[in-house]
């Protein structure tokens, strides 16, 4: 069994905008796509295994007060993102965000994880 270079959380510190990312996530996913906007669902599911975690998006347009939505998709305001306090995926304590970022076909959307070591030792 390969060994897992495991992701964990570090602090968060957004920018501007309200945006962040993960250092480690960041720089594995830069190195993956390799100057392409997106992976395939198979280098996807690689990145988890690697980092040794699940990972979950959340979007701005289904999370996000709809004024903070609304300022953000017909005004345009991206600066809006910084009010917007992504929620975790269910009410379990073990997420930790990895992204938040804007996209252009899927708008502003976090990412959070949550370790999966766990679930392999029962496995």
């Amino acid at each position: 069994m390969n060994a897992v270079n495991q992701l964990t959380p570090v602090d968060v510190v957004r920018d501007e905008y309200g945006f962040w990312s993960h250092p480690v996530y960041r720089e594995y996913a830069l190195k993956m796509l390799d100057g392409r906007e997106s992976c395939t669902a198979e280098e996807w599911e690689k990145l988890q295994t690697d980092l040794g975690v699940e990972i979950q998006g959340v979007n701005m347009e289904y999370d996000a007060p709809t004024w903070i939505y609304e300022k953000y998709a017909s005004d345009g305001d991206v600066e809006v993102c910084r009010q917007w306090q992504p929620s975790k995926p269910d009410d379990v304590n073990d997420w930790f965000m990895i992204d938040l970022s804007d996209h252009e076909d899927f708008g502003a959307v976090c990412l959070w994880a949550r370790s999966i070591c766990n679930k392999r030792e029962v496995a």
